[in-house]
């Protein structure tokens, strides 16, 4: 049972078509807009408008006005409407938002996609009046595949002008995606609001009790969006691991490494380090947390194959032998020696990539605080490695 109430859960409850995209874009606008009295003034925008604009100064913030459901307009024609506008003196910021991969697709009546008419209005409309603008468009995950077609569209055009966001990182953006380093937000909305109070040097008690209300349900909320906004796989996703023993041991990893599973992976890759603090070495991925014990290709094996009594993470062999002494000092604090590091091979169809397993077992109480000191030991070791490659 949950310990606290959920405002978002409470007003979906009776959901039906669209309505909770309408409601999640609509606590965005107001948690953007500095001129609703939810006490974070600009620190939410600011975190917003910064990924949109590097340079922007806080001068240019002063009179920012943020405008919900923006209407756009190109050559006399209506382009439609932007879910929130940013004017920022001679800067603009479009944030288009789905939570559902499938509503990415959406064509006018001349079969113009969304994305590119709203390009073309915010083009017009800001050029026109020497406006610098950008358009962030913000997806459920890096696994919505409609959402990630329909953002390829516009870069051949507007590449300059665009950045993807996601409401949830489960994984880092994969190669394939073709989508450039340069229009990708690597901090999802998640990770920007988590870090509200922790980046700011603002305390949680200085904002009203209603405004932590609503933190508090999106941070609960969003991790359930890449669960339901994209093609259901055969793997488990949140709510299964919840109910088995283990839950404990990974709501500390997942929480820690800001990533959850989705039911399309067979594990949840943690990342080195995010922006500039990024790392190509690996794909940036530190490990992964098993989300299964054994690949398989019938979703009827899911119930076999969960893991109920170990919590197994997969380190890099290379990774594991730069700080060995390190990893085995943490295993001590929990009473575990080598025998719970093991070699073996990352769960996926192919079953090539070696890898050296770490097993925790159900019992053990690993805190969010343990999960982070394990990180930097392999921080520590991943840095060794890149800096020698």
């Amino acid at each position: 049972m949950k310990n606290k109430m959920n405002l978002l859960e409470i007003v979906t409850l009776n959901k039906h078509s669209d309505f909770e995209e309408v409601l999640f874009t609509s606590v965005l606008s107001y948690l953007l807009n500095p001129k609703y009295e939810h006490g974070l003034n600009k620190l939410f925008l600011h975190s917003i408008v910064k990924e949109a604009f590097p340079e922007i100064t806080e001068s240019e913030m002063v009179d920012a006005q943020v405008c919900s459901e923006h209407p756009l307009s190109y050559l006399g024609k209506d382009m439609g409407k932007v879910d929130i506008f940013i004017r920022l003196g001679n800067k603009a910021v479009g944030i288009e938002a789905k939570i559902w991969d499938r509503s990415a697709r959406n064509f006018s009546s001349e079969n113009e996609p969304q994305l590119f008419r709203y390009c073309n209005g915010l083009s017009q409309e800001c050029n026109d009046k020497d406006i610098e603008w950008r358009l962030i468009f913000l997806i459920p995950s890096v696994d919505s595949k409609i959402c990630l077609e329909e953002f390829h569209k516009i870069l051949n055009n507007y590449q300059k002008n665009v950045k993807l966001m996601t409401w949830i990182s489960t994984e880092p953006l994969p190669p394939e995606s073709n989508i450039p380093i340069s229009c990708f937000i690597p901090k999802s909305i998640w990770d920007k609001i988590d870090g509200i109070f922790k980046e700011s040097g603002t305390k949680r008690v200085d904002v009203p009790l209603n405004t932590q209300w609503v933190i508090d349900s999106l941070l609960e909320t969003i991790p359930e969006i890449a669960e339901v906004a994209v093609i259901p796989g055969r793997f488990p996703n949140k709510s299964t691991l919840e109910e088995l023993a283990t839950w404990p041991i990974f709501s500390s990893l997942f929480n820690a490494g800001k990533r959850w599973p989705i039911s399309l992976h067979t594990a949840v890759g943690i990342p080195y380090g995010w922006g500039n603090d990024r790392l190509q070495y690996r794909g940036n991925s530190l490990y992964r947390i098993r989300t299964v014990t054994k690949f398989y290709t019938d979703v009827s094996d899911k119930k076999k194959y969960l893991p109920q009594d170990n919590v197994e993470l997969e380190l890099w062999p290379e990774v594991y032998e730069a700080c060995k002494n390190g990893v085995l000092n943490w295993l001590k604090k929990f009473g575990l020696n080598e025998m719970a590091i093991t070699t073996s091979r990352h769960v996926d169809a192919s079953e090539k990539e070696s890898v050296r397993l770490i097993t925790l077992n159900k019992n053990i109480n690993v805190n969010i605080d343990d999960v982070e000191e394990l990180n930097t030991i392999l921080r520590e070791g991943f840095r060794t490695i890149a800096n020698n490659t």
